[in-house]
């Protein structure tokens, strides 16, 4: 099959998908600029009193953790097309309570 004979079908294929591709919404992220002055401060805060040397004398740490986030960022993007929301959360909700009770219990 050449490739002028597959886009229709692919088309087809594509419509019937039960992926929902809705139009972003630009109110979505107005908790990113009103958290934006609160991180500012906080990075400000943290600057004066050398708190940000740490992370210097930890770089590989911070470093792991960056790819980790990044990766993580990644997967979860993906998943958003393939699992619904109504599982999504509850996972996300669940990973970050044991990772609560983890840090919980190590302090």
């Amino acid at each position: 099959m050449d490739d002028e004979a597959a886009l229709p079908q692919l088309r087809r294929v594509l419509n019937r998908s039960k992926v929902v591709r809705r139009p972003i919404d630009r109110n979505q992220w107005a908790g990113d600029r009103q958290a934006q002055p609160t991180m500012l401060v906080g990075f400000a805060r943290y600057s004066r009193d050398q708190s940000f040397a740490t992370l210097g004398r930890n770089r590989a740490f911070f470093l792991v953790m960056a790819a980790g986030s990044i990766v993580g960022s990644f997967i979860g993007g993906q998943l958003l097309a393939i699992a619904p929301s109504v599982l999504l959360l509850p996972a996300l909700a669940a990973i970050l309570l044991v990772s609560a009770v983890k840090v919980w219990r190590h302090v």
